[in-house]
């Protein structure tokens, strides 16, 4: 019942000379894995536009990372993009999923302002919610952030070997 970005959570961002039209193809075929979820993922939200779908579904594949679905800008290119942030929330409101998994502190805290709803940043490791957690979800979001900071100390382990 989740939703993830994948630019800066499951793979790093672009960087800006990744991001043209020529270099762009090869980051999207050949960026380096960062957090593969251990468990099935209900919704990929990026800001990727979806003529890229194909690149990013194969590149998913190879990776191992398995999700119900695959949200993406459809729009002819990035000019006529939503700010990243409303299009992510636009879509978190209007899905059953109570959590989202995002890069950006400043998008995080965005996100949840606009939908209510928990939101953990990977930049900075906070929770944003505009409402206070309870119950059952809070110690879902509890955990998921503990693994998450699990996986990135691995992570960090394994680039200092």
């Amino acid at each position: 019942n989740s939703c993830v970005e994948i630019d800066g959570v499951i793979c790093p961002n672009p960087t800006q000379e990744e991001e043209d039209g020529k270099n762009y193809q090869g980051f999207l075929e050949n960026a380096e894995a960062r957090i593969i979820p251990s468990v099935k993922i209900g919704w990929l939200v990026t800001s990727r536009l979806a003529k890229y779908r194909k690149e990013t579904e194969r590149w998913l594949h190879k990776n191992g990372v398995v999700y119900n679905n695959l949200i993406m800008q459809d729009i002819p290119d990035r000019t006529q993009s939503l700010a990243d942030a409303k299009f992510k929330a636009d879509t978190f409101a209007n899905l059953d999923a109570f959590f989202f998994v995002e890069s950006s502190a400043g998008q995080s805290r965005e996100i949840a302002e606009r939908t209510g709803k928990a939101v953990f940043s990977v930049e900075d490791r906070t929770f944003y919610q505009a409402t206070p957690p309870e119950g059952k979800i809070w110690n879902a979001l509890q955990e998921s952030a503990h693994f998450i900071a699990k996986q990135r100390s691995r992570i960090a382990t394994l680039v200092q070997k």
